[in-house]
């Protein structure tokens, strides 16, 4: 017997066989006492026969006894218990404390709080703030899953995460069909950047949108890369964001967004961080200084004015076909794709290339050659 889930994965928990005796003639009942099922799925039942000789299988018969329900639980959106479509455990004689979210519901005191961690929720209120909410700052401070709770889930009552998570998605299946996906996924597992993050993850964004961000952890917490200091060098965790729009986890545009942000915008950072971290020669508040210079790069401020001007210099380089490992990439990604979604692709970054002229992308227009490197120079003796 094989059980699977819902999406035809082997469930070792209930999967097994129980061999025939050998009687002849006999009627034998291969049964097992209980099969706990913990997710939706699907049962395979069948007879094999393994010996030399022939057998012959009578009146086969599968019969399934189920248990009485003691509990069910639907909930709407935010939490709150929907009453007609409910039947609820006694509180007072509750053996499943798990409940919405799976979070444990806090009795004492007739409170009935499910218990998220960070904070509790009551019914579908929150009545404390979210211990990030400065990480979302669009959102209220007491705001729940981005208030789209459909598309995700909140793990402990602190940020949202997707649902399903990045690594889900057929977007993320497209990254990771590719050399180079798996390249930058090895070499922040078993490569050079083990200790380090590199984290894809999704935000609710419109279609087609994405980004990129650099910083460490401190204190298990995202710190921008632009407050690092010579005290935070000795175990010094960096951390690479690359954001998708949830909108675009379905379709080939999210890969593709993973490829601008991973290999335009941030292989140049990695490999950057990665020198200055591995020279010997400088001071740690020389190494933190110099990674605090590739953050300048990326914000470029002058007089209180942010100009994103690295990224833009990115832009001009891609333009120019000097992103090698982007042109790669979507060379890898093409081979796996249906035509219309091919068709699809080139179309986005067709029209990806030619806005950066016509809406008038000043760096692309006017930094695509000498005076680039004539711009970065300048840029960089106002750092040293």
């Amino acid at each position: 017997m094989y059980g699977f889930n819902s999406s035809f994965d082997v469930v070792e928990e209930n999967t097994g066989y129980l061999p025939v005796e050998d009687h002849i003639n006999a009627i034998q009942i291969l049964a097992t006492d209980k099969m706990v099922m913990t997710e939706a799925g699907f049962v395979e039942i069948f007879v094999n026969n393994e010996a030399q000789t022939p057998v012959y299988y009578d009146n086969m018969m599968v019969v399934m006894s189920s248990g009485s329900v003691s509990e069910v639980n639907a909930y709407y959106p935010f939490g709150k218990r929907i009453p007609l479509l409910s039947t609820p455990a006694s509180l007072d004689n509750l053996s499943n404390k798990y409940l919405y979210n799976e979070k444990e519901i806090q009795t004492e005191l007739d409170l009935n709080w499910h218990d998220f961690g960070a904070r509790m929720l009551n019914g579908e209120r929150w009545f404390v703030p979210d211990p990030l909410a400065e990480m979302v700052y669009s959102w209220s401070p007491y705001v729940y899953c981005a208030n789209n709770p459909i598309k995700f889930i909140d793990i402990e009552g602190k940020i949202w995460k997707p649902s399903p998570a990045v690594e889900d998605s057929y977007a993320y299946s497209l990254v990771m069909g590719t050399t180079e996906g798996q390249n930058i996924q090895k070499q922040f597992t078993t490569g050079n950047m083990k200790n380090h993050i590199f984290e894809t993850y999704s935000y609710p964004r419109i279609r087609g949108t994405g980004g990129m961000s650099v910083g460490f952890s401190k204190n298990g917490k995202f710190e921008p890369i632009e407050n690092v200091t010579g005290n935070d060098i000795k175990n010094l965790q960096l951390w690479f964001k690359v954001n998708i729009s949830d909108f675009s986890l379905d379709d080939v545009d999210g890969a593709e967004i993973f490829g601008h942000e991973a290999f335009i915008h941030q292989e140049q950072l990695i490999n950057a961080s990665q020198k200055i971290l591995s020279n010997s020669n400088l001071t740690n508040k020389m190494k933190a200084e110099a990674l605090q210079y590739i953050q300048n790069l990326m914000d470029f401020r002058k007089n209180g004015i942010l100009s994103t001007f690295q990224g833009q210099f990115d832009h001009a380089k891609f333009i120019k076909g000097e992103k090698s490992t982007y042109n790669q990439y979507i060379s890898q990604l093409l081979k796996g794709l249906s035509n219309k979604e091919r068709a699809e692709l080139m179309r986005g970054i067709e029209s990806y290339f030619n806005s950066l002229f016509i809406e008038g992308n000043e760096y692309v227009i006017r930094y695509t050659g000498k005076e680039a490197q004539d711009l970065l120079r300048e840029l960089q003796k106002l750092f040293q």
